[in-house]
């Protein structure tokens, strides 16, 4: 059995430093006698008092009994002494459990520890509930350590320092001298570290970095639209999001809307984002694959039982990932290898593996496709982009989508037709784009495309059906040098010479920017739009991002998807604030 206490003849330390807590009255009356056997315990953490105001601490010893205290915690380390009764010096298990006012649904974070006694000496177990270890739970025999990973909960006490009269603390960042060597905060530079920005605990959002004391928003690099919500990936590797979040798409752990862009939890080393129809992806610097909100298919890659996320989880069996695209309940992952994984529904085919059924949790790789260049969704159908410049598709081809002249779903790419001249350049396709119910490709005659024309979204007048022979080209997207479609929409857009953004197709929420709600065959240059260096659609919106890293947004806005503080819709683009 464990006793807690600390020892009279020990030196306390100062209460600036430590707070000591005697516990053998309070908990089991008088110790008694001499102990030779003791471990120090220092906790303290590097969250908030704000967020984590009380540590609870329950110490199971050889016989499984259990003690447990709980601690008020205010900015400084609490020390505690564990003593062997009895000189019973068998394993011992420590867990302490940071929280907020002390209940149990204001749990914030726990760490596990296990060690021993030694007979006749005294050791200093310090842990540390570490901001990196938010969020993370770990399997039995396992602990978060302070960098966030789970490593072995042992710890030899051969490897824990002697307990001298003076207890063995590392510096926190609180203004306080706490390990005694007369500075205060030493270990900390507050001009640079994004964990105490200008001062303790003053931290900036996820891949936001500090610059002489200061938040400094990185750069915007990349945006990307999911139906009704936007992402927007900073050079720091930090994810932003706005918009729908009824399935934790936003990536902030809740499912509140949101009209301003909030920082996603748990990614700071993102190198590439795409939103879904109600789920996001990003690629991390290792090339894994993480993805939260809607599982209701399987599109994160989880089993069905998790019918959602709010936080960025590792989807399994990805590797060497290098550009990822979610579709309405699917997501397809090109590898540097250039073979592609995709997983998810697949009831049309559109995960590529050869069969049809309802979906795959876990990603599988596309069958007969070993030299993409780029991939593309649409929003039950997958396409990909060869080194060659030829183009395949697979998945739902009801309207003709997949531009093999059928209707004929396919469950492994098959080539689109008319693109068999590839030194042709005016056929070549460089940039590839996947729609509702259409997909289009970039060639030097501008864009082409094929599938449902239900609203000009081809190039042809309305409600004309496409050949089925030869990719349409869309007048008033000659000389462009980017392509975009929305998974979910019925619209398109390229980015010309200067920057300019040109739209074309459905138009009834006003997406494209053209002051008109009427559809259009012909693509014309959104109004109001300053010089774009890229662009990202939704289902109803759109987005463009400048070549000084502000993102612009117009159309739908329901959801707050354009990121201007309301939920009403807008034409005229308007900047997003607070990137």
């Amino acid at each position: 059995m464990i006793i807690a206490t600390r020892r009279a003849t020990h030196t306390a330390p100062t209460l600036s430093r430590t707070l000591a807590m005697v516990l053998c009255g309070a908990l089991l009356g008088s110790c008694g006698g001499e102990t030779a056997s003791e471990i120090v315990l220092v906790v303290d953490t590097d969250i908030a008092p704000t967020v984590i105001d009380t540590f609870t601490i329950v110490v199971r010893g050889p016989s499984a009994a259990m003690q447990n205290v709980t601690v008020p915690y205010g900015g400084a380390p609490r020390t505690l002494g564990l003593v062997a009764e009895t000189e019973v010096l068998g394993p011992v298990e420590i867990s302490i459990t940071g929280s907020a006012s002390g209940t149990p649904t204001g749990t914030t974070i726990t760490r596990v520890v296990e060690t021993r006694f030694e007979k006749g000496v005294s050791r200093v177990l310090h842990v540390r509930l570490s901001v990196d270890c938010l969020g993370i739970t770990c399997t039995a025999g396992q602990t978060c350590s302070t960098d966030g990973l789970c490593v072995s909960a042992d710890v030899d006490p051969a490897d824990l320092p002697a307990y001298l009269g003076t207890v063995s603390v590392s510096e926190l960042c609180n203004g306080v001298d706490d390990d005694a060597d007369g500075r205060a905060d030493e270990d900390f530079n507050l001009s640079t570290s994004p964990l105490h920005c200008g001062a303790c605990n003053v931290r900036c959002s996820p891949g936001v970095l500090c610059v002489d004391s200061a938040c400094a928003d990185s750069e915007i690099v990349q945006i990307s639209t999911g139906s009704t919500h936007s992402c927007a990936l900073r050079s720091g590797g930090g994810v932003a999001c706005w918009g729908s979040n009824g399935f934790g798409e936003l990536g902030d752990g809740t499912s509140t809307m949101r009209t301003r862009p909030v920082s996603v939890s748990g990614i700071s080393d993102a190198i590439y984002v795409s939103a879904g129809f109600g789920f996001t992806c990003a690629i991390r610097q290792d090339q894994s694959v993480m993805c939260w909100g809607s599982n209701s298919c399987g599109e994160l890659g989880l089993p069905a039982s998790t019918s959602q996320t709010g936080v960025p989880t590792l989807v399994p069996g990805v590797s060497g990932a290098v550009e990822i695209r979610g579709g309405n309940c699917h997501n397809c992952a090109r590898l540097s290898s250039g073979s592609v994984y995709c997983w998810g529904r697949n009831a049309n085919g559109q995960i590529g593996n050869g069969v049809m059924m309802p979906g795959a949790e876990l990603p599988v790789r596309v069958m007969n496709l070993a030299n993409a260049a780029s991939v593309n969704v649409g929003f039950n159908h997958s396409c990909a982009l060869r080194s060659t410049g030829a183009v395949s598709c697979w998945g739902d081809n009801a309207s003709r989508q997949l531009g093999d002249g059928s209707e004929t779903a396919r469950a492994v790419p098959t080539s689109v037709i008319g693109l068999a001249d590839l030194t042709d350049a005016t056929m070549r396709a460089t940039a590839l784009a996947g729609g509702l119910d259409f997909t289009c490709i970039l060639t030097g005659s501008g864009a082409r495309c094929w599938g449902a024309n239900g609203s000009g979204q081809l190039g042809l007048a309305l409600g004309t059906m496409w050949d089925g022979m030869v990719p349409t080209v869309v007048p008033g997207t000659s000389g462009a040098t980017g392509l975009a479609i929305g998974a979910p929409s019925c619209f398109g857009c390229v980015l010309g010479a200067g920057g300019v953004v040109s739209c074309w197709g459905c138009n009834g929420d006003g997406q494209l920017a053209n002051s008109s709600t009427m559809a259009s065959a012909t693509a014309a240059p959104a109004m109001g739009l300053p010089p774009a260096a890229a662009i990202a659609l939704g289902e109803t919106h759109a987005c463009a991002l400048t070549p000084g890293g502000a993102v612009w947004c117009w159309g739908g806005n329901g959801s707050g998807q354009l990121g201007i503080g309301s939920g009403l819709p807008t034409s005229p683009p308007a900047q997003v604030a607070g990137l």
